[in-house]
């Protein structure tokens, strides 16, 4: 038998300019009368202990606090808890890889693998930073794949398996100094997990379940959360009505019209209170007098924000081309998908036709990123999603300007009924396709995360 138990749990987040009192906060000394939402293997025991795996090969078990944590001012936060690893000194194998806690935008860890996996992740998106996921792992298996030190290590993770720092588990002793801690000893231990927002410091400390908090943590090390674990869910339509505002200064209110010709997730800059800042990288901008026509003859942008018309001949209105591209980035953002995707067959995932199709079968709303659960307004992301395909209508002339979006996005109008098209049905597109087939970009946190 080899089980993995939990006895106690306490978190705090402090927000900015808080005391702590504010912020968010719960303490379990004891799990049965909480409200956590268990699956796969995971458990209360008749005495109270949340017991995470059984002891049966090749399955893992989650348990989730019951209500989303509101991240979006948060400065920082702290974790601790008691846990065992409890084994059976006549098996000659373990029948667990270990555990972690982790902060995540989601409950849902369907496609999550165990074994040396943790439940958290799988081989394909293990390492993509739009998992949004903060780990720290407490393992007990060696895998070189994952670059682990031993069979005996904690460590610090961030969208992957593969720890930002790995350390054998010890707690620092005043008396003694610092002393060893085997995780597969069936001896319950304390952890904690402390980031301070200020200083972007993450440390991890261990002690027996007798000691007081050590003085010196296990791990120290530096990494920004707040580019990872900040709650965004609540904000995607601010960020978006931020995004548009800028594009319509650069448009209509500048000194000159710029075009900038290469809107996409990775370009969007976002303050510090999670505003839409638009637009990183003018490299490819265009200045241009106000009242001319202006005309571009070369084809400029990345691929899965292009808009149609440019190909093959490279002739379009810039200004219609940055309402296409913006019309993918609206789409991207409420669907918390890329614009384009490889697929195993030939024909690739085309974001703007996935969500038009969902838009014929009347069910529009099974577009949006399904990260998000609940936890969002409808009528936002509905004006989210048919804004994004008529923004990124094929047909150049079909589409709204920068001025009417804004009046959308602010809801002085209603927007109108319009018929979207399927861009992949458009004259020039597989031309698009094969000259672009291995320049597919990738795309920022921004639409993972919550």
């Amino acid at each position: 038998m080899y089980l993995l138990l939990l006895l106690g749990l306490a978190l705090t987040v402090v927000s900015d300019g808080s005391d702590g009192a504010g912020g968010n906060q719960f303490v379990y000394s004891g799990f049965s009368a909480s409200n956590l939402t268990v699956e796969g293997t995971a458990t209360v025991t008749p005495d109270g202990l949340l017991q995470l795996t059984n002891g049966t090969h090749q399955l893992k078990g989650h348990a989730f606090y019951p209500a989303p944590l509101n991240f979006s001012t948060m400065q920082s936060f702290s974790v601790n808890f008691v846990f065992a690893i409890v084994t059976d000194e006549n098996e000659s194998s373990h029948s667990n890889d270990g555990m972690a806690f982790f902060l995540a935008p989601s409950k849902n860890f369907s496609d999550a693998l165990p074994a040396q996996l943790l439940g958290l992740l799988n081989p394909r998106n293990n390492g993509d930073p739009e998992n949004r996921l903060f780990a720290v792992e407490i393992n007990t298996v060696f895998n070189s794949e994952f670059e682990d030190i031993n069979d005996n290590h904690v460590g610090i993770n961030i969208n992957s398996l593969t720890s930002l720092q790995s350390y054998v588990p010890r707690f620092y002793d005043s008396r003694i100094g610092w002393e060893n801690m085997p995780l597969s000893s069936s001896k319950a231990m304390q952890v904690w997990v402390d980031y301070v927002g200020k200083t972007n410091t993450i440390s991890v400390t261990f002690a027996p379940l007798e000691m007081v908090k050590p003085l010196l943590p296990q791990i120290s090390t530096t990494y920004n959360l707040s580019t990872v674990i900040t709650e965004i869910a609540y904000e995607r339509f601010q960020i978006i009505k931020g995004i548009a505002s800028g594009l319509l200064y650069l448009h209509a209110y500048w000194e000159q019209v710029v075009i900038h010709r290469d809107i996409k997730a990775r370009n969007v800059l976002l303050d510090e209170d999670m505003n839409g800042r638009l637009l990183g990288d003018f490299g490819l901008a265009r200045l241009y007098n106000h009242g001319t026509d202006p005309q571009t003859t070369r084809m400029a942008g990345t691929f899965g924000y292009i808009a149609p018309e440019l190909s093959p001949t490279g002739k379009a209105s810039p200004l219609t081309t940055d309402v296409f591209a913006f019309g993918i980035l609206l789409l991207e953002i409420a669907c918390g998908r890329r614009p384009i995707e490889g697929r195993a067959q030939d024909t690739p995932f085309i974001l703007v036709d996935w969500v038009t199709e969902h838009w014929h079968k009347g069910s529009l709303m099974e577009a949006v990123d399904r990260r998000l659960q609940s936890d969002y307004n409808v009528d936002e992301a509905c004006v989210a999603l048919k804004l994004g395909l008529w923004c990124s209508h094929p047909l150049p002339n079909a589409r709204p300007s920068m001025q009417q979006v804004m009046l959308y996005l602010e809801g002085q109008h209603l927007i109108p009924e319009f018929v979207p098209m399927d861009v992949a049905c458009q004259a020039g597109f597989d031309t698009l396709m094969i000259s672009h087939q291995s320049s597919v970009g990738t795309m920022s946190g921004l639409s993972g995360g919550r």
